[in-house]
């Protein structure tokens, strides 16, 4: 604001300047773009003689004679300035001062002319002006002439007297900063901070540690996406920066003074030129680097020389990342396969360093050859180790990883000082350490075992013999000749089949199975009796007291071991006279408040055992009006003088006896307080004095959802708010939109909108779901939901009315929806019709045109399209493909450009059943997932108009499990599977996803990753350049968006959540709890999708909040949880 010959000037932003004059009292006529004004934005206003100049941040400067009342020419880049960024105006004497861009203008306004501009570099700024300030020399603490301060935003005020000697007085440090916050990369050198950024200023900052100030910046050629400092290659100097840029995919070298010293550039045949740099490292021989498109390089220093390599010429993966140099080997991590190490030397590949991915194994049988340390591991193969060197060696795998073993499944490892014999689930194999010898098959399948858990190996100057524990019993194997002698089974006599362990002495072998030990004569190999036959140890409960642990089995009675001497007590049993008819199958133990007593639990009832001496305290017959449950005792707990007990799946109520006076107590009904009358209990845990019991209904096919968690308070007698469940997810369909909101449907739960930062928008609920597809057309979001096409506004938030067949959609475009499709001006949506009784009758696909104009193109009516749900869709070879999910399904063709069906592939002509994905490559290569277990991924090439071989779990590694629908999607050079959880095949992961580099009739390995929940969908962002994920937690209760890049995984958003009373275990401090979730073989009829962990926080009301969850495959499971003492503090 301003005020010039008594009329006030007022300028806002984006509206221009208002006139006011102060002597009428009165406005007058404002300026605006729309009249005379060069800007609606003035930022500045100052007079010069009878002008009065205003100037803008986008137009220059415009001038006003408000003496003669007109407008004379604006100076703009256009005539006389640098820039029409007008930063500051000044005038001292007869001159005025323009601050402009990079430079500091001078206008005479004694002649009217131009005079000297000043570029701000000379005066000792980097940056274009920020701001112009006059200072008057009146004032105690003015300058002794007029000044300017002049400022590029650093906090650096440069000091100028105009019309003086010098005119540069010096400067003001009032503050140093760095000219940007968008850096990318931070090195020092000399005691100097090199800063790189990408703001596409296209400088190197750098920080004078001594000074503690920002110095110039050097310009560089682009933004920096690495910097590290290495040794020299000039003379007499010690380092330099080698720095990485955008743009070009090389590595310059700088010297610190900025000169360039050397480029390593290999784009012009030693590596492609599309790619950018993902990280550096340096030593005096080397420079090697890793590029974003799965490139390793290496260059020598002292030739120049380029090498490259990628997974066509070696490297086993893609995604690759960071890298160093120790000495003459060159280390590079990658995302699946460990740490890949390089021999510069040499110009090979060693064996890489990395994780097996097999983490908390429960059995991993070890065996040292020389000096070769080998541990088999379940899932993997066998690791090996030189000890001698310390060289980590090269696994022995299975044919699925390259290897020659029958099976990645290790469960046996032995030696006899010489050879390694490995047993797995497929075989078993001897290797000499330099080949793999197969074990010998008799001519019967009683000696044609398949399964080795155990060796015992008897080695002799003629050789020896080896014993095995297999599948189908003991057998004898001759180590000259690795052929069979026989086997000894059921048949023989043996307990059971399948023989765990093995073992021998001068006159026995011994063979443990579930059941008992055989004794098989070692003379003539004959069986000859058992130990403990008829029992089963699967169930044991434990109960330690002082140095004995208590055991109780199934069959055995109460076995006692020695902790502290390390030996096995005399057990207590029916035979012994200590335990009662029935109770040596042991289904509770639990010890007594008084010292030396024991509580055991069986089908007879209760004993109370004086453990000095197995005498029979007490006892509690079923019959007794003592004993209050409907079943034998499970669970047993003690706490505060009451023992809780209940009878797994013949009650849902919890009994309770007072174990000072046997005197019972009222049962607690379990199931009604959880609304599950009739129910299973799963679980009974105490944690602090609370009593928490999970239950779920007995029917399997009833149990999603249902019971919960009862929690009854022992010190008040009292119940607590219970746990309920939520119901499982087992759908997570995830979109990210193109202004980087994120849609998450959770199953049959609800839709959620997350903003940009992941923060919670708003949440529905009132949607026929599941949701199956989500994109963007037209302005809108579109959901396919159960009734309809919801769409959404993602600019004014709002809901529009829901397509539905003939309002919005064609009148036969279906009842269900499961799939939508667009690129911009088509939409396309998949459908289908069912009858009254709920039953399916045809597919449907809808085409929007980009005129708004629909057509429907029904299944039956079209012999070109098979029959089927039409679920997942990919443009490709010109043509949309449409999968069309059925048993009898295949791949319907339509070609939008024309608006006509093209003959389709039919099940006759896929090599898979169940069509239930499709994607497409950069190579016209189409790609058919199925939705069945076993099933390959085909592959149909439009440029040769012919099927190419499929990929399969045999010849690529790809899991077993089934592809979930429209779970396949590909990316550059990647191929990602998403996976539901499969039931059969060699090669189960239990859900999760898979990668493969996959182009044209290229295909490498499949990398099993994220194994233990379904990928339920996928979608590539091209922008950040990485896959958006969403995992069903099923079973396990965690389900999760995620992130999938070259750098990992990354969670989004996730929705941990009880699904059931199916609660294996449950423990809790006073502000959180943990519960483990899954299915049971005992509550129902099929495999559940994976095992959870769940913790959840108390809320002032009692009720639990679930935070987080892990998942781990449907394969494992939990038997119980502990909570360590640092969690009670």
């Amino acid at each position: 604001m301003i005020e010039v010959g008594g009329v006030v000037y007022a300028a806002f932003d984006g509206v221009g300047v208002l006139r006011y004059n102060a002597n009428t009292g009165s406005s007058l006529a404002a300026w605006s773009s729309a009249n005379n004004l060069h800007s609606d934005t003035v930022t500045h206003m100052t007079t010069s003689g009878n002008q009065l100049l205003l100037g803008s941040p986008d137009n220059g400067l415009a001038r006003f004679d408000y003496v003669a009342g007109f407008w004379l020419s604006t100076w703009n880049s256009g005539n006389w300035l640098a820039s029409d960024f007008i930063a500051g105006l000044a005038r001292v004497g007869p001159t005025l001062f323009i601050l402009n861009g990079d430079s500091l203008h001078t206008y005479n306004t004694t002649n009217g002319v131009f005079s000297t501009t000043y570029a701000l570099t000379t005066l000792g700024l980097a940056d274009d002006g920020a701001s112009l300030l006059h200072w008057p020399s009146n004032g105690l603490a003015s300058p002794a002439v007029e000044a300017l301060l002049v400022d590029d935003g650093s906090g650096n005020l440069i000091h100028l007297s105009p019309n003086q000697v010098p005119f540069i007085e010096g400067n003001m440090l009032l503050a140093s900063a760095p000219s940007t916050d968008d850096l990318t990369a931070l090195v020092e050198l000399d005691n100097m901070l090199y800063v790189g950024s990408s703001d596409n200023s296209m400088k190197l900052l750098r920080y004078d540690i001594a000074q503690s100030a920002w110095m110039a910046p050097w310009t560089l050629s682009d933004n920096v996406l690495d910097m590290v400092v290495g040794p020299s290659a000039q003379q007499g100097s010690t380092s330099s920066l080698f720095v990485a840029m955008e743009g070009t995919p090389s590595v310059v070298e700088i010297d610190t003074n900025g000169n360039t010293i050397q480029s390593y550039d290999g784009t012009s045949g030693c590596y492609p030129s599309s790619t950018t740099v993902l990280d550096v490292a340096v030593n005096t021989d080397s420079v090697v680097f890793s590029l974003e498109s799965g490139v390793f390089v290496h260059f020598d220093r002292a030739t120049a020389g380029c090498t490259a390599y990628d997974t066509t010429n070696g490297l086993p993966t893609s995604f690759v990342g960071d890298v160093a140099l120790f000495d003459t080997t060159a280390y590079m991590a990658t995302e699946n396969k460990g740490l890949l190490r390089y021999d510069i030397t040499n110009d090979t590949w060693l064996e890489p360093w990395g994780s097996t991915g097999i983490n908390g194994v429960n059995n991993a049988p070890v065996a040292m050859v020389g000096d070769i340390l080998h541990l088999g591991l379940q899932g993997y193969g066998v690791v090996r180790k030189d000890l001698s060197t310390g060289e980590i060696l090269s696994p022995l795998t299975a044919g699925n990883r390259g290897g020659l073993l029958p099976s990645d499944q290790i469960y046996a490892l032995d030696t006899d000082g010489t050879n390694l014999y490995i047993g797995t689930q497929q075989g078993a194999r001897k290797w000499d350490g330099n080949q793999m010898t197969s074990f010998g098959q008799g001519s019967s399948w009683q000696t044609r075992p398949q399964q080795f858990f155990d060796f015992a190996v008897e080695a002799s100057i003629s050789g020896g013999s080896l014993y095995a524990g297999t599948n189908i019993g003991v057998c004898k194997y001759s180590i000259a000749t690795m052929g069979i002698n026989d086997c000894q089974n059921v048949y023989d006599g043996m307990p059971n089949w399948a023989t765990y362990s093995v073992g021998y002495d001068s006159s026995y072998v011994y063979g443990g199975t579930t059941s008992g030990v055989g004794l098989i004569t070692k003379s003539n190999f004959q069986h000859d009796y058992n130990w403990g036959q008829d029992t089963q140890t699967g169930n044991a409960v434990v109960e330690v007291m002082g140095n004995t642990a208590y055991i109780g089995t199934e069959g055995l009675g109460v076995l006692r071991y020695d902790i502290a001497n390390n030996q096995w007590l005399t057990p207590f049993t029916e035979d012994n006279g200590v335990l009662d008819g029935g109770n040596d199958d042991v289904t509770g133990l639990a010890a007594d408040i008084r010292q030396d007593m024991i509580w055991v639990g069986g089908s007879d009832g209760f004993q109370l055992i004086n453990v000095t001496n197995g005498a029979e305290v007490y006892d509690i017959e079923r019959t007794s009006s003592q004993y209050t449950a409907d079943g034998d005792p499970y669970g047993m707990i003690i706490h505060n003088n009451i023992m809780y007990y209940h009878s797994s799946t013949s009650s849902d109520e919890v009994s309770r006896l007072n174990v000072t006076n046997a005197v019972p107590l009222s049962n607690l009904d379990i199931g009604a307080r959880v609304g599950e009358n009739g129910g299973d209990i799963v679980s009974m845990e105490m944690s602090g004095d609370t009593l928490m019991v999970s239950v779920v209904s007995g029917q399997w096919w009833q149990s999603d959802g249902s019971g919960g968690i009862a929690r009854w308070n022992t010190t008040t007698s009292s119940w607590e708010a219970n746990i309920l469940p939520t119901g499982s997810i087992d759908r997570v369909t995830a979109y990210e939109s193109s202004n980087g909101n994120t849609w998450v449907s959770w199953g049959e739960l609800k839709l959620e909108l997350y903003d940009s930062s992941q923060t919670l928008v708003n949440s529905w609920t009132n949607f026929e779901f599941p949701i199956r597809g989500i994109v963007e057309h037209n302005g809108e979001t579109l959901f396919g939901t159960e009734d309809g096409i919801a769409r959404y506004n993602e600019v004014t938030n709002t809901w529009n009315t829901t397509w539905e067949a003939g309002n919005g959609l064609p009148n036969n475009a279906g009842d269900i929806f499961y799939e939508l499709w667009t690129d911009g001006t088509n939409l396309v949506v998949g459908g289908a019709d069912f009858n009254r009784f709920g039953q399916f009758n045809e597919g449907i696909i809808s085409h929007r045109n980009g005129a708004g104009a629909w057509t429907a193109y029904p299944a039956d009516s079209n012999n070109n399209i098979p029959d089927g749900y039409p679920i997942s869709m990919e443009m490709c070879g010109g043509v949309l493909n449409i999968a069309m999910y059925n048993n009898n399904g295949g791949i319907a063709r339509l070609d939008l450009q024309n608006a006509t069906v093209n003959s389709g592939f039919d099940s006759s002509q896929l090599d898979g059943t169940a069509p239930a994905s499709v994607t497409c490559d950069n190579q016209d290569t189409l790609y058919i997932g199925y939705y069945n277990d076993n099933q390959p991924i085909s592959r149909y090439s439009y440029s040769t108009a012919a099927f190419l071989s499929s990929l399969t779990t045999a010849s690529h590694n790809l899991p077993s499990d089934r592809v979930w629908y429209d779970a396949l999607s590909h990316s550059g050079s990647q191929l990602i599977v998403g996976h539901a959880v499969g039931n059969s095949g060699s090669n189960l992961i239990a859900g999760g996803y898979s990668t493969l580099v996959a182009s044209g009739a290229t295909a490498l390995q499949a990398q099993v990753q994220g194994a233990g929940s379904p990928v339920t969908s996928l979608q590539w962002l091209s922008g950040s350049s990485e896959w958006l994920i969403g995992r069903a937690g099923g079973s396990s209760g965690y389900s999760e968006v995620a992130t999938l890049s070259s750098s990992g995984r990354q969670t989004v958003v996730d929705l941990p959540g009880l699904v059931s009373g199916q609660v294996t275990s449950v423990v809790a401090n006073a502000t959180h709890l943990w519960a483990t979730t899954g299915s049971s073989a005992s509550t129902g009829n099929f495999g559940g999708t994976g095992t959870g962990l769940l913790q959840g926080t108390f809320m002032p009301n009692g009720t639990v909040e679930w935070e987080f969850g892990w998942t781990l495959p449907g394969t494992v499971s939990y038997t119980h949880l502990t909570l360590p003492t640092i969690l009670l503090v």
